[in-house]
Protein backbone atom coordinates (compact mmCIF):
# COMPACT_ATOMS: atom_id res chain seq x y z
CA UNK A 1 0.00 0.00 0.00
CA UNK A 2 2.99 2.32 0.30
CA UNK A 3 3.05 2.89 -3.45
CA UNK A 4 -0.65 3.71 -3.58
CA UNK A 5 -0.32 6.31 -0.83
CA UNK A 6 2.44 7.97 -2.85
CA UNK A 7 0.19 8.44 -5.87
CA UNK A 8 -2.66 9.68 -3.71
CA UNK A 9 -0.19 11.90 -1.90
CA UNK A 10 1.04 13.39 -5.19
CA UNK A 11 -2.50 14.10 -6.39
CA UNK A 12 -3.37 15.57 -3.00
CA UNK A 13 -0.23 17.70 -3.04
CA UNK A 14 -1.11 19.06 -6.48
CA UNK A 15 -4.60 20.02 -5.27
CA UNK A 16 -3.27 21.53 -2.04
CA UNK A 17 -0.78 23.69 -3.91
CA UNK A 18 -3.62 25.23 -5.89
CA UNK A 19 -5.63 26.27 -2.84
CA UNK A 20 -9.37 25.84 -2.29
CA UNK A 21 -10.47 28.07 -5.20
CA UNK A 22 -8.71 26.00 -7.89
CA UNK A 23 -10.98 23.56 -9.75
CA UNK A 24 -8.19 21.99 -11.85
CA UNK A 25 -4.56 21.04 -11.45
CA UNK A 26 -2.22 19.75 -14.13
CA UNK A 27 0.84 17.53 -14.00
CA UNK A 28 3.32 16.82 -16.80
CA UNK A 29 5.09 13.51 -17.30
CA UNK A 30 7.73 11.89 -19.51
CA UNK A 31 6.32 8.38 -20.14
CA UNK A 32 6.76 5.25 -22.24
CA UNK A 33 4.18 6.80 -24.59
CA UNK A 34 5.72 10.26 -24.92
CA UNK A 35 4.84 13.41 -23.03
CA UNK A 36 1.70 13.15 -20.94
CA UNK A 37 -0.44 15.85 -19.34
CA UNK A 38 -2.92 14.94 -16.61
CA UNK A 39 -5.69 17.29 -15.46
CA UNK A 40 -7.29 16.64 -12.06
CA UNK A 41 -10.79 17.66 -11.00
CA UNK A 42 -11.40 16.06 -7.63
CA UNK A 43 -10.94 12.32 -8.13
CA UNK A 44 -11.58 12.56 -11.90
CA UNK A 45 -8.57 12.70 -14.20
CA UNK A 46 -8.30 13.44 -17.92
CA UNK A 47 -5.16 13.52 -19.97
CA UNK A 48 -3.32 13.36 -23.25
CA UNK A 49 -0.13 11.64 -24.40
CA UNK A 50 1.94 12.08 -27.55
CA UNK A 51 3.45 8.84 -28.87
CA UNK A 52 1.17 7.71 -30.41
CA UNK A 53 -1.31 10.55 -29.79
CA UNK A 54 -4.05 9.56 -27.37
CA UNK A 55 -6.30 10.56 -24.50
CA UNK A 56 -6.90 9.22 -20.99
CA UNK A 57 -10.06 9.20 -18.88
CA UNK A 58 -9.84 7.94 -15.32
CA UNK A 59 -10.22 8.44 -11.61
CA UNK A 60 -8.17 8.22 -8.44
CA UNK A 61 -9.48 5.20 -6.54
CA UNK A 62 -9.85 4.79 -2.78
CA UNK A 63 -6.61 2.77 -2.70
CA UNK A 64 -4.73 5.66 -4.36
CA UNK A 65 -4.31 4.05 -7.78
CA UNK A 66 -5.26 5.93 -10.95
CA UNK A 67 -7.25 3.80 -13.39
CA UNK A 68 -9.45 4.24 -16.42
CA UNK A 69 -9.24 3.93 -20.17
CA UNK A 70 -7.14 5.27 -23.03
CA UNK A 71 -8.38 6.25 -26.52
CA UNK A 72 -6.56 6.61 -29.85
CA UNK A 73 -7.57 7.22 -33.45
CA UNK A 74 -5.41 4.21 -34.53
CA UNK A 75 -3.90 1.22 -32.78
CA UNK A 76 -2.63 -2.29 -33.56
CA UNK A 77 -5.88 -3.80 -32.34
CA UNK A 78 -9.51 -2.74 -32.94
CA UNK A 79 -12.01 -3.47 -30.17
CA UNK A 80 -15.39 -5.06 -30.88
CA UNK A 81 -17.26 -1.86 -30.04
CA UNK A 82 -16.56 1.87 -29.92
CA UNK A 83 -15.80 3.98 -26.90
CA UNK A 84 -16.13 7.75 -27.37
CA UNK A 85 -16.29 7.26 -31.15
CA UNK A 86 -13.23 5.03 -31.65
CA UNK A 87 -12.60 1.29 -31.88
CA UNK A 88 -9.04 1.86 -30.59
CA UNK A 89 -9.10 1.98 -26.80
CA UNK A 90 -8.12 0.03 -23.71
CA UNK A 91 -7.68 0.20 -19.95
CA UNK A 92 -4.83 1.43 -17.76
CA UNK A 93 -3.85 1.45 -14.10
CA UNK A 94 -1.08 3.57 -12.55
CA UNK A 95 0.33 3.64 -9.03
CA UNK A 96 2.96 5.86 -7.44
CA UNK A 97 6.57 4.82 -7.28
CA UNK A 98 7.70 7.60 -4.95
CA UNK A 99 6.47 11.19 -5.24
CA UNK A 100 7.70 11.84 -8.79
CA UNK A 101 7.27 8.52 -10.67
CA UNK A 102 4.51 6.12 -11.55
CA UNK A 103 4.46 2.50 -12.63
CA UNK A 104 1.52 0.80 -14.30
CA UNK A 105 0.11 -1.23 -17.12
CA UNK A 106 -2.26 -0.93 -20.07
CA UNK A 107 -4.42 -3.38 -22.00
CA UNK A 108 -6.35 -3.41 -25.26
CA UNK A 109 -10.13 -3.18 -25.04
CA UNK A 110 -11.41 -4.74 -21.82
CA UNK A 111 -8.22 -6.53 -20.87
CA UNK A 112 -6.34 -8.36 -23.63
CA UNK A 113 -2.66 -7.89 -24.47
CA UNK A 114 -0.94 -4.69 -23.41
CA UNK A 115 2.14 -4.01 -21.36
CA UNK A 116 3.89 -1.75 -18.88
CA UNK A 117 3.44 2.04 -18.70
CA UNK A 118 5.79 4.13 -16.55
CA UNK A 119 6.46 7.83 -16.15
CA UNK A 120 8.52 10.53 -14.44
CA UNK A 121 7.06 13.84 -13.28
CA UNK A 122 8.51 16.80 -15.21
CA UNK A 123 6.28 19.61 -13.89
CA UNK A 124 2.98 20.67 -12.39
CA UNK A 125 0.77 23.71 -12.17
Amino acid sequence: MRKAKGWLGLAGLLLLLAGPAAAYQESFWNTDFGQMTLVYQGSKVTGTYTDPPGMLRGKINDDGTLSGYWLQSKSQYACGYQREGTYYWGTFSFWADGSDRFDGYWTYCDGSGGGRWTGVLTGKR
